[in-house]
């Protein structure tokens, strides 16, 4: 016999052995016996009786497992909604970005705000300029970039960079705050040299006019002209084109960079952390219970704490 007989009679034969065993089996089955109805008065108002009691009895029961099985959906839904708060946080961790801005000097808040007044006017005119057509999103994204760039060509600007700290033998260096003397200091990690960064400034500048690079560059609270506490920026940025991802790339490169503070700006990767509402969300469904601190997820020569400006 050879191998694939044998491997048919095994297999074949398990298949046979298997559905005789899958085969129903008669069985007798007796009908319970009726006990015989109370006669009289006393047995019919018994009766009915017992339907009433019954009937409320019956009614509870089914109110309890619609209670529970409410009780159990809202419990579901409230898990599947804080796990897709943190899936979508995940995903925008990749290209999304926070900016704290300097409401003073080197700031450029208020520069921001004028530029917006002046596109809200461009903007509804019967021919709108060319800034005009652009999403104000676009349009203070490039102030930001175009403003820096100027700065970064400035001698009094580099000057006061070199005083600072922040360019140290023509390279941007990276910081880190310093825990214990309360102070940002150099990071170990190499700078990014002077030349290199105008070459990435000038190519940021034209990506990010194309469409689809900028989702999203809005503050947290309202911009005014006389801002006077800092001001969070969140910045979206797409993936799917060539310009988007040079621009995710440049930005990464000026995270926790000293260049970006020319502009009374620090660059930070956009954190885990869930919103307020997931938040509230998260202590109902879990009260009691202590809640944990979720870090940014920063690479490990990256990975630091910084407070928003300790500028002198």
């Amino acid at each position: 016999m050879s191998a694939d007989e044998q491997m048919e009679q095994f297999f074949g034969g398990l298949t046979a052995k298997h559905a005789r065993e899958a085969e129903p089996k008669e069985e007798n089955v007796s009908q319970p016996v009726k006990y015989p109805r109370k006669q009289g008065k006393g047995g019919s108002e018994s009766r009915e009786g017992g339907r009433s009691q019954g009937s409320a009895s019956a009614t509870n029961r089914r109110a309890r497992p619609r209670a529970h099985a409410e009780e159990e959906l809202t419990t579901l839904l409230a898990k599947m909604v804080l796990r897709q708060e943190d899936n979508t946080n995940v995903l925008r961790a990749e290209t999304s970005m926070v900016l704290h801005m300097q409401p003073t000097e080197p700031g450029v808040l208020k520069l921001l705000f004028q530029a917006s007044q002046e596109w809200r006017q461009q903007s509804q005119a019967q021919q709108p300029t060319a800034v005009g057509k652009l999403s104000l999103r676009v349009v203070l994204a490039q102030i930001w970039v175009r403003e820096l760039r100027q700065r970064l060509q400035d001698e009094d600007y580099l000057k006061k960079a070199r005083q600072d700290g922040w360019l140290m033998s023509d390279n941007w260096v990276y910081q880190r705050w310093n825990a214990t003397e309360k102070k940002l200091e150099v990071a170990p990690q190499p700078g990014i040299p002077h030349q290199d960064l105008l070459s990435l400034m000038t190519q940021l500048c034209s990506d990010l006019a194309t469409p689809g690079v900028v989702h999203r560059f809005h503050s947290t609270r309202p911009m005014g002209a006389n801002q006077q506490s800092t001001l969070v920026f969140l910045l979206e940025l797409g993936y799917r084109t060539e310009p988007a991802q040079r621009v995710v790339a440049t930005l990464q490169k000026l995270q926790h960079n000293a260049a970006p503070q020319v502009v009374g700006s620090q660059l930070r990767p956009e954190g885990l952390r869930r919103s307020p509402l997931a938040k509230r969300l998260a202590a109902l469904l879990h009260p009691g219970r202590p809640r944990l601190i979720s870090l940014p997820r920063l690479p490990m020569s990256l990975y630091l704490l910084t407070p928003p400006f300790p500028y002198r």
